[in-house]
């Protein structure tokens, strides 16, 4: 009984070691030419006259007052649904 499990130690371990000097034999990858810089890109005009564009600055009650009317739209759906 303590031959097998030792005979079964040995295998499992020779196979390892077999297995990780395969993977350490393999030819390590190759390493690409290093590529030229790509052209810096001008912005288009749209974005320009974008940013030219005063936020909108909305009050938080505004900000709730369309939050909970989404809420409530998504809740009736779901009313619906069930």
């Amino acid at each position: 009984m303590k031959r097998a499990r030792l005979i079964t130690v040995l295998f499992i371990l020779a196979t390892t070691f077999a297995a990780a000097a395969q993977v350490f034999a393999q030819e390590p990858p190759r390493q690409e030419r290093p590529r030229p810089p790509r052209p810096v890109r001008q912005p288009a005009q749209e974005t320009a006259e974008k940013q030219e564009v005063e936020p909108v600055i909305e009050t938080t009650e505004e900000a709730m007052r369309r939050t909970l009317a989404g809420l409530a739209d998504k809740m009736g759906a779901l009313t619906t649904e069930v």
